[in-house]
């Protein structure tokens, strides 16, 4: 009988906590939003630097375009982000990086649909409810297409298998799509009863090695020669061009050698500013107004 009054009182307590924070996430009737930002975003893999300050020279322009619906103090997003990512081993201190001399850019685009929760109340309609913090996750669909320059030329590396991919006993070439997993925070606050504005920092996970055009080991540049062509054996190791040698003179060395780490994948980043406008307050259901919601008992 003790356990039993024990989980009954605990239950309870349960009841009492979510119905007095229902009340509140729920007050605020549903209202749609339709904004867009301007931003920045970096990358992070095999050819980021070492260096935290060297990592803002990575950084390129951004921009995004979202419909957010709002319920109480839950929010979900439909995102289109668009931007670049870049890196480079002429950023690194380490001296075998250097001379490996590897270079990428990627035009980026992510559709992504997120779930958002505000931290305190927060209504643009209201005159008291300025700002709050939010907490944000969900998972997005990425396309990329790593480039490099070579002889002032822009050359698009995935279809030459700079790893070996294409070759006989080796894995096919890199999807250029792939998922990603967007982690982040923000702080919204408000303009005026319709404009309402924020700033936010997402990570996104990505299930990919590969935005860089690296990851495992240097493939046999004779055979690359041989299957995948010139551009694809000079590009798959650099060491030559870096030291001023002829291309193909330090082949014996890199062959088999560890190029990038597939132990980890890409991760990409964005900082946004948005701005939004409020569409609407009201949910209807046949042309009338929804006011239903959840309910609690009363004690």
């Amino acid at each position: 009988m003790y356990h039993i009054h024990m989980h009954m009182r605990n239950l309870v307590i349960l009841i009492v906590i979510i119905c007095s924070i229902l009340p509140s996430a729920l007050a605020q009737k549903p209202y749609w939003e339709l904004g867009f930002g301007g931003g920045i975003s970096s990358y992070w893999g095999d050819l980021n630097s070492e260096s935290l300050a060297d990592n803002f020279m990575n950084m390129n322009p951004a921009g995004n375009a979202f419909l957010r619906y709002n319920y109480g103090n839950i929010s979900g997003r439909a995102v289109l982000t668009i931007g670049r990512l870049k890196g480079s081993d002429e950023n690194s201190i380490d001296p075998g990086r250097l001379m490996r001399n590897l270079s990428f850019f990627s035009p980026i685009t992510e559709l992504s649909v997120l779930a958002e929760y505000n931290l305190f109340e927060f209504d643009p309609t209201d005159n008291e409810s300025f700002f709050t913090p939010y907490v944000l996750g969900g998972i997005g669909v990425l396309k990329f297409d790593p480039r490099t320059e070579y002889n002032g030329q822009t050359i698009v590396l995935q279809p030459l298998g700079t790893e070996g991919q294409g070759l006989e006993g080796n894995p096919d070439r890199y999807n250029l799509v792939t998922l990603a997993i967007p982690v982040g925070a923000g702080l919204k606050f408000r303009l005026t009863d319709n404009l309402i504005g924020s700033i936010e920092m997402i990570g996104r996970a990505t299930f990919t090695d590969y935005l860089d055009d690296v990851s495992t080991t240097y493939a046999n540049y004779d055979d690359l020669l041989a299957n995948n062509g010139e551009l694809s054996a000079f590009l798959s190791q650099r060491v030559d061009e870096f030291l001023g040698e002829a291309e193909g003179s330090n082949a014996g060395i890199t062959n088999g050698t560890k190029r990038g780490g597939s132990e980890v994948n890409d991760y990409y980043f964005s900082f946004m500013i948005n701005l939004s406008y409020n569409l609407g307050r009201k949910l209807t259901l046949g042309g009338r107004s929804s006011r239903k919601g959840a309910s609690c008992p009363k004690f």
